[in-house]
């Protein structure tokens, strides 16, 4: 199951977003998830015990901060040839759940735009599991206080 957005998705503080196991969500365009230190939007499964794919930004832009991703199999967040800057700023990455072979952040095809990625940290990973924290390709970055705990593997 896919749920797919196509203009901008605004996601206010204090929101559970809840995914069906098995579940992808695409936006295809903006999203801006702008949490507080006491209000965090957190993604996560429906039912514990399951996992869901992860959340794709595909060609648009991402401004996040205070967000906590939960129980991913395949990656947390994937960030596909943004046009627009991106922002990803005091976001949790719980990786425990990922498969053998997952990304917990996937920022890829962007040379002109800006991803940027602070304050953020990815812990939890599955010892032994060939799990990517951080996959990046063909990128324009700018990291700042970034914490990747227990990683397998960091393909930069």
């Amino acid at each position: 199951m896919a749920i797919a957005f196509t203009s901008e998705l605004t996601i206010e503080p204090g929101t559970n977003v809840y995914a069906d196991a098995g579940a992808t969500i695409t936006i295809g365009g903006s999203l801006v998830a702008l949490g507080t230190a006491d209000e965090p939007i957190t993604f996560r499964t429906k039912d514990p015990g399951e996992r869901w794919n992860g959340l794709t930004i595909v060609g648009g832009s991402l401004e996040m901060d205070y967000v906590n991703l939960r129980d991913f199999k395949d990656y947390g967040l994937y960030t596909e040839a943004p046009v627009a800057p991106v922002s990803i700023n005091h976001v949790d990455f719980d990786c425990s759940s990922l498969k053998f072979n997952g990304i917990g952040l996937r920022l890829w095809n962007s040379p002109t735009v800006t991803q940027r990625v602070q304050n953020s940290v990815m812990h939890s990973v599955p010892s032994d599991s060939h799990v990517v924290g951080m996959n990046l390709y063909n990128c324009k970055l700018a990291f700042d206080n970034v914490t990747i705990e227990d990683c397998d593997w960091i393909n930069f």
